[in-house]
């Protein structure tokens, strides 16, 4: 931002009374961090909800088919956290670096549910052929 644009911004800022930090209105700030929050929220139920879901011999399919339904919604919930982080290095003046350890750790969920899915399919296929 240049000099003038920047006293114009805050001429218009004090005008309009609108509360400013680091150059960018709270407002912004404020809607990101509740965004991650909402989606890490999101997260953490899907993946308790899948968790708490135990296909039995009684509707196996069903309940299988449940567990997976909320496992995707917990791998699109980090993918939803790392577009958001995203958003922010776009958008605000953020060092990237310091994103870096949670980008890494949203990571390692989505390798974490990956995984957990591959071993609810392998089930699911060992629950089919003793079915046969």
């Amino acid at each position: 931002m240049t000099e003038a644009d920047r006293t114009v911004y805050t001429a218009l800022c004090e005008k309009y009374r609108i509360d400013v930090e680091a150059e960018w209105p709270l407002w912004l700030i404020e809607h990101y961090r509740a965004k991650i929050i909402r989606i890490m929220d999101s997260l953490e139920e899907n993946v308790v909800t899948a968790n708490s879901i135990y296909p039995t011999a009684n509707d196996y399919e069903y309940w299988h088919t449940l567990r997976r339904k909320y496992q995707k919604l917990a791998q699109a919930d980090c993918y939803r956290l790392l577009r958001a982080m995203q958003n922010i290095c776009y958008i605000l003046p953020v060092d990237k670096e310091r994103l870096m350890p949670y980008v890494e750790l949203v990571d390692k969920e989505l390798t974490a549910i990956k995984n957990w899915q591959n071993r609810t399919n392998a089930q699911y296929k060992k629950y089919l052929a003793n079915r046969k």
